[in-house]
């Protein structure tokens, strides 16, 4: 009996070359999603300063942006930064699984590029999907790359321990060892990596729920017993109807005209949903097809050396540095993001704003998805008439703009009375004291003061001997 016993023990932890199970079922825990959206920021201790990113997932493919630091600089350094053309503008990452394409654009840039590539994509990047899966704070990784599994001598598996643990003995002497939690499908609560029994490099991780996916929220990086780097997840969301269930390079939210240069074809230009060639683009805007608005003012800009970027975010004022916000609900997620930092949310409010952000977003694009054409058809023809300076075109053009704000009227109302009031409502008052605190120093209001200030109480209205108040005006 205790023979059999002592056989049934060392077949539990005999060693084996291949990936253990317990690895695999985490791998596919971790993996058991079709669509994501996740906001999070990374932080070296030493610096203390948080990096934001947004990572987005359809099936394999992956989208991030780095937002930079919270002035929007890439650059730790300010001189760095301060007068370089795009220093703070996002830089924006699309990953295409199926084709191995490659594609990057550095927001209000007339440029992209898109890379075909066989092995790691060139661009240095951190796939969310591989948090905690390692003991060091790797780049370059899919969601299976997170280890060399090739340096692997043979693994012992101890599933009956609590949390189960896996550990990797490498060609080299070092150990990786895995812990993996149960009540997380064997998702990792800690990875350790060492030499002898002593721990050089570790992660420990925390997890939360999001739309009934576990997932991490927060995740300390150590060596020799100190933590050098953490990682915060501030939203996440999965499967959501909301969600595009194909990523493409429209994803990267690039102005009809960017010029994309290639590996592998002549330079092309971005249609608004794919690319064209330098001819094809001339023939587009001799016919008024394409919106080349945008991509004229950056290149204008350009030519006049005003390069974009060159100067730090400003959240100032009640649209947060930036104009036309109420009628542009592609810039409403940027909006929430700065509502976040401007009043320091905590991480039930960021969840409680994201929220918010979803459901009028996808009200927005519902209602646009319908009228985009007209909006898009009344811009040029606004455009062409916007240098005349006849009678009979000027009217036309006041004719063009009113028809404009009719139709952009619902999106600016969405904003105005439901996302900014919902979102207000998030902070407490001490929040929006420290707010308006900083308010005060400033040499002027910029805005944000009237932005919180408590609607004006409706005045009473006389009653009548005899008679019952009228009853207060319910909202339409």
């Amino acid at each position: 009996m205790c023979t059999l016993i002592l056989l049934l023990a060392l077949w539990a932890q005999s060693p084996s070359p291949e990936k253990p199970d317990l690895l695999i079922e985490a791998e596919a825990s971790r993996m058991s999603f079709g669509t994501a959206w996740i906001e999070w920021t990374s932080t070296p201790i030493e610096l203390g300063t948080p990096r934001r990113w947004t990572s987005r997932f359809s099936g394999r493919d992956h989208a991030y942006v780095d937002h930079g630091l919270p002035n929007g600089s890439h650059y730790v350094n300010e001189e760095d930064s301060i007068g370089h053309a795009y220093s703070y503008c996002e830089r924006r990452v699309f990953l295409d699984a199926e084709s191995r394409e490659e594609w990057s654009y550095t927001a209000e840039s007339t440029a992209g590029e898109r890379r075909v590539t066989s092995d790691q994509p060139a661009t240095p990047y951190w796939d969310i999907r591989t948090l905690g899966m390692s003991a060091d704070l790797m780049g370059n990784v899919g969601p299976e790359d997170y280890f060399r599994f090739d340096r692997v001598d043979h693994f012992t598996e101890f599933p009956d321990e609590s949390p189960a643990r896996v550990v990797a003995a490498l060609q080299n002497g070092v150990e990786v060892t895995w812990y993996l939690e149960p009540a997380y499908s064997y998702q990792p609560v800690r990875v350790t990596l060492g030499r002898d029994g002593q721990v050089s490099r570790e992660s420990v991780c925390t997890y939360r729920e999001w739309d009934g996916h576990y997932f991490p929220a927060t995740i300390e990086f150590r060596m020799n017993g100190e933590i050098w780097a953490t990682i915060e997840v501030t939203s996440a969301e999965f499967d959501r109807p909301s969600h595009p269930k194909k990523l493409t390079p429209a994803i990267l939210a690039m102005p009809c005209g960017v010029q994309i240069k290639s590996s592998d074809q002549p330079v092309m230009v971005w249609s608004g949903d794919g690319l064209i060639t330098i001819q094809e683009t001339g023939e587009a805007h001799r016919q008024g097809l394409l919106d080349f608005t945008r991509i004229s003012e950056l290149q204008a800009a350009e030519r006049r050396g005003e390069y974009p970027g060159r100067f730090p975010r400003s959240d100032d004022g009640p649209d947060f540095g930036l104009p036309g916000v109420p009628r542009a609900p592609g810039l409403w997620e940027e909006y929430v993001r700065r509502f976040i930092r401007v009043f320091d949310l905590d991480a039930g409010q960021k969840e409680h704003a994201w929220r918010v952000h979803g459901e009028w977003q996808t009200q927005a694009k519902d209602y646009l998805a319908s009228r985009q054409k007209r909006i898009d058809k009344t811009n040029l023809e606004a455009k062409e008439l916007a240098s005349s300076a006849s009678v009979e075109d000027r009217k036309r053009l006041a004719a063009l703009i009113e028809s404009r704000d009719k139709l952009l009227a619902p999106v600016e109302k969405m904003f105005l009375d439901h996302l900014r009031p919902e979102l207000i409502r998030i902070p407490n008052p001490k929040q929006k004291e420290a707010v308006l605190a900083k308010e005060k120093e400033r040499n002027g209001s910029s805005g944000l003061a009237q932005l919180l200030a408590p609607p004006k109480a409706e005045p009473e209205q006389p009653s009548v001997p005899g008679t019952s108040p009228l009853p207060k005006a319910s909202p339409p």
